[in-house]
């Protein structure tokens, strides 16, 4: 008998008897280009002017606490509101922000901040989502072929987009909301892909957040192919370790635009703005502390260098062959800082308690000099101020009192997202739809 009749006899003994079911011929969505002689293409739009466009997939990733979640929900905020995102213009329309890593009491938070920066009424926000504590807040799942198989989340999300269309979706972030192995090519393409048939489907442009390697000068974790399968990917860092709040957006990939251009803004009462949206005494102030700082750490350097040579080599605060500031001038440590400058370090530095005084053996002398030691454990610049860690130092009311117990109610429905958040509240009508919601802005 040969093969596949002895397949066939197998199935019609089966009992019930087995059927083998053909699977439909997949016919190629080919594009009818007939019109192109006739009709030019239509002019991209962006959502971000020059930097994000409409119906597009993109990456934001940056290490843990250098203000991913903010720099994503202030995005959306100034997108829903029609303000400018980092001083670049932005299209208004609606905004979708969910996050599986913080409560709404945080998303309550930081809305605030981004509120005054952005001169929004408070309680204005566009629609949040909080997935925290949910167990199935995967967008999906893989079957036993490899499949992604959209989910509950996918697909709220989706109905969402398309009861609105140009929706601005920010996912937050990939950790929580991925289900399969972000180094298997094969998993991460058919995720990306997903969520580039949604941003086609549903008219929506995505962002999604992520987390890089640990790897020195990693921009994204796992697989290339997170960087081949969207059309942007940006990257947020600090660019300067002498100012802690400073920050950088780098566009590391972009098939619409330059790659390599990078904005520069920095973290300011709890939201973000760049040099040239602050006021210009703001702007003055930062550069000075931010160039005291600097100058105090050149300062400590050379104090270190010379203790580390040893006996001998202990410098003074008072002007005399061992003057610190004179001595410090012209060594590597101080990469070219002036004795007036080094001396305005020293004076800070003593009124910190950062460094101190005390009588020291120079063998070589016999005797006993005075000489300047740094004090452990004191802090010596400005704390660092990550948007996770620092506590809020503007008092509020509506902030310090007891959270409402947490309910998890469906995604999206009518309830969810901004009024639990504190905003102006939803009326109670079955059609209202909170994405519509008008505000005074």
């Amino acid at each position: 008998m040969k093969p596949l009749a002895a397949i066939d006899e197998l199935l019609k003994s089966a009992d019930p008897p087995l059927t083998v079911v053909t699977a439909e011929p997949w016919v190629l969505p080919l594009i009818d280009t007939t019109g192109w002689v006739t009709n030019d293409p239509p002019a991209r739009e962006w959502i971000v002017s020059g930097w994000l466009a409409r119906g597009t997939v993109c990456l934001l990733s940056g290490d843990p606490g250098v203000g991913k979640s903010l720099l994503g929900q202030q995005l959306a905020t100034a997108r829903w509101a029609g303000r400018p995102f980092l001083g670049l213009p932005s299209a208004a329309g609606p905004s979708l922000y969910v996050t599986a890593e913080d409560d709404p009491a945080e998303l309550h938070r930081r809305q605030n901040g981004i509120n005054r920066r952005l001169g929004l009424p408070k309680g204005a926000a566009p629609q949040l989502c909080s997935l925290l504590g949910y167990t199935d807040a995967q967008l999906g799942f893989f079957d036993p072929t490899g499949r992604f198989i959209r989910g509950g989340v996918f697909e709220a999300i989706r109905a969402a987009c398309q009861k609105h269309a140009d929706t601005l979706v920010i996912l937050d972030n990939v950790a929580c909301l991925f289900p399969g192995d972000e180094n298997r090519r094969a998993d991460v393409a058919a995720f990306c892909n997903a969520l580039a048939g949604l941003a086609i489907e549903a008219a929506c442009t995505i962002v999604l957040l992520a987390h890089p390697a640990k790897a020195e000068g990693s921009q994204w974790s796992g697989s290339t192919a997170w960087n081949a399968h969207v059309r942007a990917r940006w990257f947020l860092d600090r660019p300067d370790q002498d100012d802690p709040d400073a920050r950088r957006l780098c566009r590391s990939k972009s098939n619409h635009g330059r790659v390599g251009e990078e904005i520069r803004f920095r973290w300011i009462d709890w939201a973000f703005a760049t040099d040239d949206e602050l006021p210009a005494d703001t702007r003055a102030e930062m550069d000075a502390v931010i160039r005291a700082n600097a100058d105090d750490e050149r300062f400590l350097a050379c104090l270190r260098a010379r203790a580390h040579q040893g006996d001998g080599r202990h410098v003074g605060p008072t002007p005399g062959p061992n003057y610190a500031p004179s001595q410090f001038e012209g060594m590597r440590e101080a990469l070219g800082l002036r004795r007036d400058r080094l001396r305005l370090a020293m004076e800070r530095l003593f009124a910190a308690g950062a460094i101190r005084t005390e009588r020291v053996r120079n063998a070589a002398k016999g005797r006993d000099v005075t000489a300047i030691v740094e004090v452990a454990g004191v802090p010596r610049t400005a704390p660092r101020t990550v948007p996770e860690l620092v506590p809020d130092p503007v008092p509020d009311a509506a902030l310090t009192a007891p959270d409402p117990p947490r309910t998890h109610t469906p995604l999206l429905r009518k309830g969810i997202g901004t009024p639990a958040l504190g905003g102006v509240p939803y009326p109670d009508d079955d059609d209202f739809d909170p994405l519509e919601h008008p505000r005074n802005l």
